[in-house]
């Protein structure tokens, strides 16, 4: 029963959920009977009391035992066969004399043959199926045609107890796999073949260990009979200490300035005096306050919430740290004592530890605070774990307050949202456009990312009751999948797992849950809405439709189950599959990811792009990747494609608005026939439609890389012209007999005929 003010209960329906089995559970620890996973054959066990007023049970148990007399004179009827038999062969040989031979030609005489096939006479012994006390013999049919529903129960509540060790090794023997119990028994088993709590036997059956050893002449029926010999018990449990479970519950501090306060975070006992002691401890990276405030914050259940308004009020705590986040947030999820007694508080689904949030007044102050909070940080997306722990709190808030209150702190959760949002888009655009050399850099704006994310993902953790407030339309639904994929595609982009902290972890698992939670009503409103939501959505993650703006996919949900996240649609050649709990995106079964060693390595890829990291998805067309992200404010994709075969790397640019594409042209192309400074100072873009050549920077980091076009050549004409209509110039041939004169006139000692080039007026 202690174990209750240990849990951690995101919503309302857990917390209703939870009091009504500390309800039930303390009713029912008042009373004297065993709890059946631990003694099922005693008189007042719950098992056998239910066998002993089951019509159905007793009727199968004497069904049971009535062929099993049958069965037993069956077998006294073949003793006394054999032992006649035995009788008869030996009487033929009564009065004959033996004329075998020994030695090594041994040779066996009538007599002889005759006496060995009166001593190969055997008759296996009978085992009674059932065990002889009747209180025994119930709880044995109580295991057999156990209730479903009590069947799943005590499988629940074994596999809950059970969880450090769910496969134990007992050693032990299971009555329906072993002789002659599996038969006889068997067929009044009514459970499934996959239970989990199974009636065991400390001792083999007498019938797998008995040798026969009685002579059928000399041995009396009596010792073929035996008394069923297992013993009675069920899959036994391995529990877990109170400490233990309430050490699993509880996070741990593993930041060195705020580890030894661990004690803060364990219990809400009042503390305050053993902080000051530790005052000593502190951190010099820590303020004496901050480390008073931080031991004293969860001192006393009833004081944690005023703490935290408090706190928000003076800023005496920095939220932005987290360990801070951590104290916070376990503080304000943890259900916490019912009440002084260890009874019910009123009868409440409510802990005491909560109940300032069922205060229209507190409410109120609380979101204010929050609201500025909000306001100071919503241009600074540095401080990730402040929006996650003010959406936490928003969102506990929404599960509990009173229903006067239910707007207000809705809005507050939108706002959570909407920023979260922001920032994604924000730190996106910062991390497309940020150097190779900045790896760690990178990987600390993938991890911003991913808190961000499932601080979206949260703004739809509360109860079913409310949930329609935050999960109601189709935009709803895109924010929903946004937040989902931006986690999922910046953990697998994030090369260095390692560095991902136990809280985000724990954190993550969290924002799953709730993904799966809503599961169900995402699936409905998709329904309604024949899928919409899923298509707009497509059209804004997948590069491939970006350009063509729409999509009219045909989606259907993968299986029936209410609680599976994975929807599929087939478009065009590609196969196109969503998970809603997870975030994954997949493209043919590939997700988002990096370009290959092939291409990256490629010297038409380097020359341009130099080491440059684009997030790609698979595009269109086969084994061709395009850039997940638009680059040059939203204008232009790239597309990645190598011929397996002649190992060809083709690279083009998509031109969004205008749908203009630029294959780029290796610069080898020009060498023989070009001057080098239109060469080597120059990257060459192909534009298919109008078959102009754009002679643009090298360096694709350079800011006016789309922009800066000093030449361009006409494949349709073969000149070069500069690309300044108020003084239009066109390059001299090389091959005409202008260039040589003057080259030879006026050049020929300065430089090299490829390094010299002439502009004409045009």
């Amino acid at each position: 029963m202690d174990l209750f003010k240990c849990l951690v209960l995101p919503n309302r329906d857990d917390m209703k959920r939870a009091h009504s089995l500390y309800c039930y559970f303390s009713e029912f620890s008042q009373k004297p009977y065993p709890d059946i996973l631990t003694n099922i054959r005693c008189d007042n066990a719950f098992g056998v009391n239910f066998a002993a007023h089951s019509s159905t049970m007793k009727e199968s148990l004497q069904k049971i035992r009535d062929q099993a007399e049958l069965d037993k004179q069956d077998k006294i009827q073949e003793i006394i066969q054999a032992k006649q038999r035995y009788s008869c062969l030996m009487d033929v040989i009564k009065c004959l004399s033996c004329k075998g031979t020994y030695g090594p030609h041994r040779c066996m005489c009538e007599i002889c043959r005759i006496q060995k096939e009166a001593n190969d006479i055997k008759v296996n012994i009978f085992e009674w199926p059932l065990p002889s006390d009747c209180i025994d013999a119930l709880a044995v049919i109580f295991e057999l045609q156990m209730p479903i529903e009590i069947r799943s129960y005590r499988d629940i509540i074994w596999q809950f107890i059970n969880r450090p060790k769910p496969n134990l090794n007992h050693q032990m023997y299971e009555w329906l796999r072993v002789s002659p119990h599996a038969s006889k028994l068997g067929p009044f088993y009514t459970g499934p073949k996959n239970n989990k709590v199974k009636l065991l036997s400390s001792t083999k059956s007498i019938t797998q260990t008995h040798y026969p050893s009685h002579s059928i002449a000399f041995a009396p029926v009596s010792e073929f009979l035996y008394e069923s010999s297992l013993k009675i018990h069920i899959s036994p449990t391995s529990t877990i200490a109170i400490k233990d479970e309430c050490l699993a519950l509880t996070p741990q501090l593993d930041h060195p300035d705020y580890k030894q306060l661990q004690f803060a975070i364990n219990n809400t006992q009042f503390e305050q005096n053993h902080v000051i002691a530790k005052l000593c401890q502190c951190s010099a990276r820590v303020k004496p306050t901050q480390f008073v405030e931080f031991g004293s914050f969860r001192s006393g259940h009833r004081l944690q919430w005023w703490n935290l308004l408090a706190m928000l009020e003076l800023d005496s705590l920095p939220i932005a740290e987290e360990s801070v986040a951590i104290l916070i947030i376990h503080s304000i999820l943890q259900y916490g004592p019912l009440a002084m007694d260890g009874k019910p508080s009123n009868n409440s689904w409510c802990s005491e530890a909560h109940k300032q949030l069922l205060e229209d007044n507190f409410i109120d102050e609380l979101t204010t605070r929050l609201d500025r909070r909000l306001d100071d940080c919503e241009l600074n997306w540095q401080n990730e774990l402040v929006l996650l722990v003010i959406t936490m709190i928003t969102m506990r808030m929404l599960t509990i307050c009173n229903s006067t209150r239910e707007g207000k702190v809705v809005n507050l959760a939108i706002k959570c949202r909407r920023i979260g949002e922001k920032w994604i888009d924000l730190i996106s655009e910062t991390i497309k456009f940020t150097s190779s050399p900045d790896f760690s850099e990178v990987e600390n704006l993938r991890l911003k990312l991913v808190t961000i994310g499932i601080s979206c993902i949260l703004t739809f953790s509360t109860h079913s009751d409310r949930i329609h407030c935050l999960l109601s339309s189709s935009e709803h639904v895109i924010s929903l999948l946004k937040a989902a994929t931006t986690t999922h595609d910046n953990i697998i982009l994030n090369k260095t797992q390692s560095n991902i902290s136990t809280f985000v972890r724990n954190m993550m698992r969290f924002s799953e849950r709730t993904l799966m939670m809503v599961q169900p009503i995402v699936a409905e409103f998709l329904q309604k809405t024949c899928f919409q939501s899923l298509n707009d959505f497509v059209a804004i993650y997948w590069a491939v439709i970006r350009s063509e703006g729409t999509m009219n996919g045909q989606w259907k949900k993968r299986t029936e189950d209410l609680y599976d996240g994975w929807y599929d649609c087939q478009y065009e050649s590609r196969y196109i599959s969503i998970n809603f709990i997870k975030g994954t995106f997949l493209v043919d079964g590939m997700a988002i990811g990096f370009l290959p060693e092939n291409i990256t390595t490629n010297e038409l890829f380097v020359r341009v792009f130099e080491e440059h990291i684009f997030e790609v998805q698979l595009a269109e067309s086969p084994k061709t990747y395009i850039t997940r992200l638009p680059y040059g404010n939203g204008q232009v994709q790239y597309e990645f494609h190598v011929n397996d075969k002649t190992k060809h790397l083709t690279i083009t640019e998509r031109h969004i608005t205008t749908n203009e594409r630029f294959q780029l042209i290796p610069h080898s192309h020009f060498q023989a026939e070009l001057p080098d400074v239109f060469v080597s100072n120059h990257s060459h873009w192909l534009n298919k439609r109008s078959r102009l050549v754009e002679f643009r920077p090298i360096h694709f980091k350079e800011a006016n890389f789309l922009d800066h076009k000093p030449y361009v050549l006409s494949l349709t004409t073969g000149y070069i012209v500069t690309n300044d209509m108020t003084n239009e110039q066109r390059l001299v041939n090389q091959s005409s007999l202008l260039f040589d004169t003057l080259f030879n006139q006026y050049f020929v000692r300065l430089d090299s005929k490829p390094y010299v080039y002439m502009m004409g007026e045009h």
